[in-house]
């Protein structure tokens, strides 16, 4: 979740993005900041949602 833009929303910048992800086994929420049009910051979330998966999949017993 977060703020896509162009512009701030309730005070949060364009570009604010919130990563959760939830497992048996860990909690983690990412949040980030990302700069660029509308595209590049959606594929740079999914991009850092995808590597924090990964990590936290390949921390698995």
């Amino acid at each position: 979740t977060g703020v896509i833009g162009p512009d701030e929303l309730e005070g949060k910048l364009a570009g604010t993005m919130y990563i959760g992800i939830d497992s048996n086994e860990s909690k983690k929420t990412i949040k980030g900041n990302y700069s660029g049009d509308r595209f590049r910051v959606k594929r740079l979330v999914t991009v850092a949602a995808l590597f924090e998966l990964r990590k936290m999949l390949l921390a698995l017993d």
